[in-house]
């Protein structure tokens, strides 16, 4: 079969460079290796499709951040909820400036990309994964189960392995290595933590507004939200936004407990002396949560029943830089199973930020979460995705 253009992916990144190929007039196929189109819409946001944020900025990604935000200025974030107004799906602003659909269902921004998918002629064939894929002379073939597609133009938009329970896996990855492109090695990114140690056990249900640091010779990069602290290590914001740099090899992680505050040993001397018989346990626990308290004082070696004449101010001072600064050892991230994206892929330095297309291979064009290229919570991924799609669509041959 022949097409103008050929996607492998549809993902959000290959269904709107599908649909912006076919608004200029091209054929586009698109093939799925998946049952169903879109599976990765779906499951964002916990099926709430958190799809941009109203902030986009080069601090809202890990890896390759001037790479991702130059890509996301061919197509902002302003410019998406057009596209998508443009087929009468609306959004909302939440808390944070994560922008989700006014049903508050990833289905209805689905449904409005395979109605238009329908309208424009793509042919999307699910359950059709490519099995080869080469270039002779101008075109592109590709060899799936079922049939043999051809095209001038190839958009290799695989996704990466997080959402494994989705059929996501690393095939995309090896198409454009098979193409000549370095990959950059593939880790789970927004994923919980796991730790060594046994203050977390103590802490196991705790959740905590807390800001993890992480620090190597390179850099020092902050995250802030909600913690919860579980039997294998830390989940939640705080942690899964901290897993992409946290996990580096040389990387250090730091727990601070109390985010936005300052003096705390200064108010916390002031309170024992003005109420000599509060126990420091008693003190600390209008800070942070008793269990953590507990920990804490266990770790220092302080008798959580000490008051005033116990506790000194040199102590009262170790317990608040312990606070601000808990060193915790990362053993590493959990697995794909439980990563809502993945870090590394394809080196985008071998990539047209301007144009998505490969710069080894003329008429290959890369996208969405198959480059290098994480995010933070809150939209960001989406927002990519959608972004180097349709920069790829618009600029294919």
């Amino acid at each position: 079969m022949r097409a103008d253009c050929l996607i492998i992916g549809a993902g959000p990144s290959g269904l709107i460079a599908a649909i912006t190929a076919a608004r200029r007039g091209k054929k586009a196929v698109v093939l799925e290796k998946n049952r169903i189109a879109g599976a990765k819409i779906l499951a964002s946001g916990g099926g709430r499709c958190n799809i941009s944020n109203s902030t986009v900025s080069p601090a809202c990604f890990n890896s390759n951040p001037e790479f991702a935000v130059k890509v996301i200025s061919e197509f902002t974030s302003k410019e998406l909820l057009s596209f998508f107004e443009g087929l009468g799906v609306y959004f909302k602003e939440e808390a944070l400036g994560r922008i989700i659909p006014a049903t508050e269902q990833a289905v209805t921004v689905l449904d409005a990309v395979l109605l238009e998918c329908a309208a424009l002629g793509v042919e999307i064939k699910c359950s059709e994964e490519a099995v080869s894929v080469k270039k002779e002379g101008e075109a592109f073939t590709v060899k799936t189960g079922k049939a043999v597609y051809s095209s001038s133009s190839l958009v290799i938009a695989g996704g990466g392995i997080g959402y494994k329970l989705l059929g996501n896996s690393q095939k995309g990855a090896a198409l454009a290595a098979g193409f000549g492109h370095k990959i950059v090695p593939q880790r789970p990114a927004l994923v919980p933590l796991k730790l060594s140690g046994s203050f977390f056990h103590r802490m196991q249900g705790v959740k905590q507004e807390a800001a993890i640091t992480v620090r190597t010779p390179a850099f020092e990069r902050t995250y802030p939200g909600d913690l919860l602290f579980t039997s294998y290590g830390i989940s939640g914001p705080c942690a899964m936004d901290a897993s992409s740099l946290g996990t580096l090899p040389g990387s250090e992680c730091f727990i601070n407990f109390l985010p936005g505050r300052k003096d705390t040993a200064a108010d916390l001397v002031k309170l024992l002396k003005t109420r000599p018989k509060m126990s420091i346990a008693s003190a600390l626990s209008g800070l942070i949560n008793k269990k953590g308290v507990k920990a804490l004082l266990s770790e220092l070696k302080i008798n959580p029943d000490g008051t005033s004449k116990d506790v000194s101010a040199e102590e009262i001072k170790s317990i608040c830089k312990k606070l601000y600064n808990w060193k915790i050892e990362v053993t590493g991230p959990k697995s794909f199973d439980d990563a809502m994206v993945t870090a590394g892929g394809v080196e985008v330095s071998e990539v047209n930020p301007l144009t998505m297309e490969s710069k080894k291979i003329r008429g290959l064009y890369i996208a969405g979460e198959l480059l290098d290229v994480d995010g933070i919570s809150g939209g960001y991924n989406m927002q990519f995705a959608f972004s180097s799609g349709y920069v790829a669509g618009k600029s294919l041959d």
